[in-house]
């Protein structure tokens, strides 16, 4: 076997191990079979003997055993059991590889592993892991062809190995570019980690954020022409039972797919908020893009005031309070696009002239208790005469006399924290902040509500976008002034200056992480149409009528079942091969080859068994028992120098075709007839 059939065999079942082990989801356990591997194929390309029979045999029991232990005992998700299994295989069968063919089985395997790791994981090393092994599985095909032609000694093998990987790496990006995109992906559900929100799900305790101001892990990327930093809502809360906010909304209504006049769609789905009426010219609202991590969250993050959100993932849902909410979203990585209409007023006025209208009581409510909290309240805001000067009074108050702190001590027993927060430490998180901002409004008779979300963050100048973690959860007031919600933050900002900001190099990675997750991951009918729109608008001479019939050409969804696509595909596929063989039956060959494979045809018509694969060495031994002379040796040798050896033909290399040509053997085999 040669050696670079070993090596690239050994590649291709250690970069299906790879791309499995990190994605995370796969037990430690198994790790060691790695190195196992690694030693298999070290053996292998030592020439070393491979195991016995009775070793494998009892090796492949046992992993049958352990999958079926691990689906039916341990109850491991079918898809992780198969990639468990998988990973066995390839350290067993690293010390099995006694024939050329055996290396099949292993590259079914590394197909299969690959295939798997798509499913858990979107991350850019799975990019890294899918060239590798494109490369890899190419190279290694186009050996094992040689190895069938009886050749691979004969061919110098780096060139025809570089140029087949290289060409199916370009024709799997053209592939990618003009598939069409159904909604959803080809497969179902992703298997992906989650990244848990905490604080999202209708209620919110004071200190529920705790743990979570230091979490690096990113929530979510927003590119947006608005300047950070951003409020993107996730929760609005309008109940207090001294200490957890709750909201009293629960409906929900489903938006209908339209496509605006002043929007294009692209493949996307527009959802308009209905209750908007909103005559903003397309060009005067903001856009955020928004593309956001796997989560055990349905919300859909947005700024205050966003008139509609533009995604391929749906349904989508709202609330009273205009928070989005996507049922199927959960444990996926999307993107949406969300427009705003500017403010009508300061940039705090969150709602502008689409608040709808709502019972000033129902955001007022005031548990017991609070006493302290009510005289405090109208002692700071006494003399002001209006509602937003009152608001900011209590703004400044809190920021003068509070400080922001990642370490609070649990409140003393029959005291509510916020008393505690207000009178006694003065120290707290975002939380205690917004809650004694807004029921202080309350106590001054401002209608208020609490908002939860994300702002902050750090603006990666590399991809000219926003970065937002974990430990950028926040939460702020929303006041009803004028008839208008306003947003105040009295928060202290302190706390966002001292965290330590990334460096140079991380944030290059990061914008090449967001570049593969948008224009890779997230590739859509959308960017098939600025591809092909971008490509046909540099022909010169290119009619835009033509133009814009070619990009609606290119934002043509497929309606139907996204099961169809892969039938497309495959037979797609597989005239691309018909075609192939039939444009290589028609190749100019050389005069060599063309004396060689009319030799073969003639004595395939004398009866010879030979097929399209048969190697040169099986063309002579049929030559052999037709009883053709010596010449049809000479032939056949000197053929091979020609063609794998770059030898130049001899004067009897003609001579010898004539002879075997015209030389008429005794006895045919029956049934054939003498040309």
């Amino acid at each position: 076997m040669p050696i670079g059939y070993s090596l690239f065999t050994g590649i291709l079942a250690l970069t299906g191990q790879l791309g499995l082990i990190m994605t995370g989801d796969i037990t430690p356990v198994l790790y060691p079979m790695v190195p196992a591997a690694i030693y298999g194929y070290y053996r292998l390309v030592r020439g070393k003997a491979m195991a016995p029979k009775w070793a494998i045999g009892a090796g492949a029991v046992l992993t049958m055993f352990l999958f079926g232990a691990d689906v039916a005992v341990a109850g491991t998700d079918i898809l992780l059991a198969v990639a468990h299994l998988t990973i066995i295989f390839q350290a067993l069968k690293s010390f099995d590889l006694k024939d050329p063919w055996d290396n099949l089985q292993v590259f079914f395997m590394s197909l299969l592993q690959v295939l798997v790791t798509s499913e858990l994981t979107r991350s850019i090393a799975f990019g890294v892991v899918f060239v590798v092994f494109v490369a890899a599985l190419a190279g290694a095909i186009t050996i094992s062809h040689f190895i069938k032609e009886g050749t691979s000694a004969k061919v110098s093998l780096p060139g025809p190995v570089t140029f087949v990987s290289a060409t199916i790496i370009a024709m799997t990006v053209v592939c990618f570019v003009i598939i069409p995109r159904p909604r959803g992906g080809y497969i179902g559900g992703e298997h992906e980690s989650n990244t848990p929100h905490v604080g999202f799900s209708g209620k919110v305790r004071l200190g529920a954020l705790e743990g979570m101001e230091l979490d690096p892990a990113i929530v979510m990327r927003v590119e947006s022409p608005a300047p950070p930093p951003y409020y993107l809502r996730g929760a609005v809360l309008d109940r207090f039972d001294g200490t957890a906010w709750s909201s009293s909304v629960f409906d929900k209504y489903p938006l209908s797919g339209g496509v605006p006049d002043n929007v294009s769609d692209n493949g996307n789905n527009v959802y308009d908020v209905p209750r908007f009426d909103d005559s903003t010219p397309a060009n005067r609202k903001t856009w955020y893009r928004i593309s956001l991590e796997p989560s055990n969250s349905q919300i859909a993050f947005a700024p205050a005031g966003a008139v509609s959100l533009k995604t391929s993932f749906g349904p989508v849902l709202v609330d009273e309070e205009g928070i989005f909410t996507m049922p199927e979203k959960a444990g996926r990585r999307i993107s949406y696009t969300v427009f705003v209409s500017p403010p009508a007023g300061p940039d705090n006025v969150v709602s502008g002239r689409h608040v709808p209208s709502v019972n000033s009581e129902d955001f007022l409510q005031m548990p017991h208790g609070l006493e302290r909290l009510q005289e405090l309240a109208i002692q700071i805001t006494n003399g002001y005469p209006g509602a937003l000067q009152k608001a900011y009074a209590i703004e400044k108050y809190l920021g003068h006399h509070s400080s922001y702190s990642l370490y609070v001590p649990a409140s003393r027993p029959g005291i509510s924290p916020i008393i505690d927060f207000l009178f006694g430490t003065r120290r707290g998180y975002c939380e205690h902040f917004a809650s004694a901002m807004a029921l202080m409004l309350r106590a001054a008779g401002i209608p208020s509500r609490l908002v939860a979300g994300y702002s902050g963050g750090e603006f990666n100048p590399v991809g000219n976008y926003s970065i937002i973690r974990q430990r950028d959860a926040h939460t702020w007031v929303e006041a009803l002034i004028s008839g208008k919600w306003t947003r105040f933050d009295p928060t202290p900002a302190g706390l966002v200056a001292a965290q330590e900001k990334p460096g140079r190099l991380s944030l290059y990675i990061d914008a090449l992480r967001m570049k593969w997750f948008r224009y890779v991951v997230s590739f859509s009918s959308s960017d098939q149409a600025r591809l092909l729109g971008a490509l046909t608008s540099g022909f010169t001479g290119f009619r835009p009528a033509q133009h814009s019939r070619i990009q609606a050409l290119a934002r043509f969804h497929l309606k139907a079942s996204p099961a169809i696509l892969p039938v497309i595909i495959i037979l797609g596929a597989v005239l691309a091969v018909i075609a192939a063989i039939r444009a290589g039956k028609a190749k100019d060959h050389s005069p060599q080859t063309w004396m060689y494979l009319k030799f073969r045809k003639r004595l395939g018509k004398m009866g010879a068994e030979l097929t399209a694969s048969s190697t040169p060495d099986e063309v002579l031994k049929e030559a052999a028992v037709l009883g053709f002379p010596d010449a049809a040796r000479n032939f056949i040798s000197e053929y091979e120098e020609i063609r794998f050896g770059k030898k130049p033909e001899s004067a009897l290399f003609k001579r010898n075709y004539k002879e075997l040509m015209s030389f008429q053997p005794n006895s045919p085999r029956s049934g054939t007839k003498v040309q």
